[in-house]
Protein backbone atom coordinates (compact mmCIF):
# COMPACT_ATOMS: atom_id res chain seq x y z
CA UNK A 1 0.00 0.00 0.00
CA UNK A 2 1.03 3.37 -0.69
CA UNK A 3 2.22 5.83 2.21
CA UNK A 4 -0.33 8.43 2.83
CA UNK A 5 2.15 11.02 1.79
CA UNK A 6 2.48 9.52 -1.88
CA UNK A 7 -1.30 10.04 -1.95
CA UNK A 8 -1.35 13.61 -0.88
CA UNK A 9 1.62 14.27 -3.46
CA UNK A 10 0.44 12.69 -7.06
CA UNK A 11 -3.39 13.18 -5.90
CA UNK A 12 -3.59 16.24 -4.15
CA UNK A 13 -5.95 14.73 -2.11
CA UNK A 14 -5.66 15.46 1.72
CA UNK A 15 -4.83 12.57 3.82
CA UNK A 16 -7.81 12.81 6.27
CA UNK A 17 -10.34 12.45 3.69
CA UNK A 18 -8.65 10.24 1.86
CA UNK A 19 -10.94 6.12 1.88
CA UNK A 20 -11.81 3.88 -0.66
CA UNK A 21 -14.00 0.89 -0.57
CA UNK A 22 -14.86 -1.72 -3.27
CA UNK A 23 -18.75 -3.17 -3.05
CA UNK A 24 -19.37 -6.22 -5.05
CA UNK A 25 -22.93 -6.76 -5.69
CA UNK A 26 -24.79 -7.91 -8.92
CA UNK A 27 -27.90 -5.90 -8.43
CA UNK A 28 -27.23 -2.62 -10.05
CA UNK A 29 -30.07 -0.84 -8.04
CA UNK A 30 -28.28 -1.69 -4.88
CA UNK A 31 -25.05 -0.69 -5.92
CA UNK A 32 -27.20 2.64 -6.96
CA UNK A 33 -28.61 2.82 -3.80
CA UNK A 34 -24.98 1.80 -1.95
CA UNK A 35 -23.34 4.70 -4.02
CA UNK A 36 -25.89 7.39 -2.72
CA UNK A 37 -25.66 6.34 0.38
CA UNK A 38 -21.81 6.05 0.99
CA UNK A 39 -21.36 9.15 -0.62
CA UNK A 40 -23.83 11.24 1.17
CA UNK A 41 -22.77 9.84 4.56
CA UNK A 42 -19.02 10.74 3.68
CA UNK A 43 -18.60 12.69 -0.26
CA UNK A 44 -14.70 12.42 0.32
CA UNK A 45 -15.36 8.63 0.09
CA UNK A 46 -14.64 7.29 -3.44
CA UNK A 47 -16.28 3.96 -3.54
CA UNK A 48 -15.54 1.49 -6.64
CA UNK A 49 -17.96 -0.59 -8.02
CA UNK A 50 -17.97 -4.61 -9.34
CA UNK A 51 -20.72 -6.85 -10.32
CA UNK A 52 -19.17 -10.39 -8.89
CA UNK A 53 -16.32 -12.03 -7.12
CA UNK A 54 -14.11 -12.68 -10.28
CA UNK A 55 -14.42 -9.03 -11.70
CA UNK A 56 -13.83 -7.52 -8.21
CA UNK A 57 -10.23 -8.94 -8.35
CA UNK A 58 -9.36 -7.83 -11.72
CA UNK A 59 -10.77 -3.99 -9.90
CA UNK A 60 -8.40 -4.60 -6.89
CA UNK A 61 -5.37 -5.66 -9.37
CA UNK A 62 -5.93 -2.58 -11.12
CA UNK A 63 -5.88 0.14 -8.09
CA UNK A 64 -3.07 1.66 -6.85
CA UNK A 65 -4.58 2.25 -3.50
CA UNK A 66 -6.43 -0.39 -1.94
CA UNK A 67 -9.57 -0.29 -0.36
CA UNK A 68 -9.86 0.40 3.24
CA UNK A 69 -13.56 -1.89 3.01
CA UNK A 70 -14.49 -4.66 0.93
CA UNK A 71 -18.34 -4.50 1.02
CA UNK A 72 -20.13 -7.76 -0.47
CA UNK A 73 -23.08 -9.64 -1.68
CA UNK A 74 -23.10 -13.50 -0.87
CA UNK A 75 -25.63 -14.46 -4.07
CA UNK A 76 -23.98 -13.54 -7.97
CA UNK A 77 -23.18 -15.39 -10.48
CA UNK A 78 -19.38 -16.19 -12.04
CA UNK A 79 -18.02 -16.03 -8.23
CA UNK A 80 -20.23 -15.56 -5.31
CA UNK A 81 -19.42 -13.74 -2.10
CA UNK A 82 -18.30 -16.75 -0.54
CA UNK A 83 -16.09 -17.86 -2.99
CA UNK A 84 -14.28 -14.17 -3.22
CA UNK A 85 -14.01 -13.57 0.92
CA UNK A 86 -12.05 -17.08 0.33
CA UNK A 87 -10.00 -15.87 -2.72
CA UNK A 88 -9.29 -12.34 -0.68
CA UNK A 89 -8.14 -13.86 2.33
CA UNK A 90 -5.81 -15.89 0.24
CA UNK A 91 -4.27 -13.29 -1.07
CA UNK A 92 -0.66 -11.90 0.90
CA UNK A 93 -1.34 -8.70 -0.72
CA UNK A 94 -5.63 -8.12 0.09
CA UNK A 95 -6.17 -10.40 3.40
CA UNK A 96 -5.55 -7.38 5.53
CA UNK A 97 -8.30 -5.50 4.08
CA UNK A 98 -11.49 -5.70 6.45
CA UNK A 99 -14.42 -7.46 4.35
CA UNK A 100 -18.10 -6.38 4.85
CA UNK A 101 -20.70 -9.44 4.08
CA UNK A 102 -23.85 -7.16 2.72
CA UNK A 103 -26.17 -9.64 1.92
CA UNK A 104 -30.08 -10.33 1.48
CA UNK A 105 -28.93 -13.24 3.18
CA UNK A 106 -30.76 -13.93 6.96
CA UNK A 107 -29.36 -17.49 6.80
CA UNK A 108 -27.43 -18.39 10.14
CA UNK A 109 -25.44 -21.03 8.25
CA UNK A 110 -24.12 -18.19 6.13
CA UNK A 111 -22.99 -15.81 8.59
CA UNK A 112 -21.52 -18.40 10.24
CA UNK A 113 -19.06 -19.49 6.98
CA UNK A 114 -18.22 -15.97 6.03
CA UNK A 115 -16.85 -15.18 9.48
CA UNK A 116 -15.46 -18.40 9.62
CA UNK A 117 -13.82 -17.64 6.10
CA UNK A 118 -12.85 -13.95 7.65
CA UNK A 119 -14.90 -11.47 7.11
CA UNK A 120 -15.24 -8.59 9.97
CA UNK A 121 -19.32 -8.31 9.94
CA UNK A 122 -22.31 -9.08 8.17
CA UNK A 123 -25.04 -6.94 7.52
CA UNK A 124 -28.60 -7.82 6.20
CA UNK A 125 -29.55 -5.34 3.13
CA UNK A 126 -31.87 -3.03 4.61
CA UNK A 127 -34.82 -2.58 3.02
CA UNK A 128 -35.56 0.90 3.31
CA UNK A 129 -32.88 3.65 2.07
CA UNK A 130 -33.21 5.51 6.06
CA UNK A 131 -32.31 1.78 7.24
CA UNK A 132 -29.17 1.57 4.38
CA UNK A 133 -27.26 4.79 5.67
CA UNK A 134 -27.89 3.66 9.57
CA UNK A 135 -26.09 0.24 8.48
CA UNK A 136 -23.33 2.13 6.52
CA UNK A 137 -22.48 4.98 8.83
CA UNK A 138 -20.13 3.24 11.16
CA UNK A 139 -17.93 1.80 8.62
CA UNK A 140 -17.82 5.40 6.29
CA UNK A 141 -18.57 8.09 8.69
CA UNK A 142 -15.08 8.37 9.79
CA UNK A 143 -15.52 11.49 10.94
CA UNK A 144 -17.30 10.82 14.27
Amino acid sequence: MLPRSFITVIFDIPTEYVMTLLYVDDDIEDQEIFQEAVSSINPQVICHLANDGKEALKVLENLIILPQYLFVDINMPVMNGMEFLKEVKQNSLLREIPVIVYSTSNNPKDLDECLKLGAIDFVQKPNSLKKVFESLRPWIDQRT
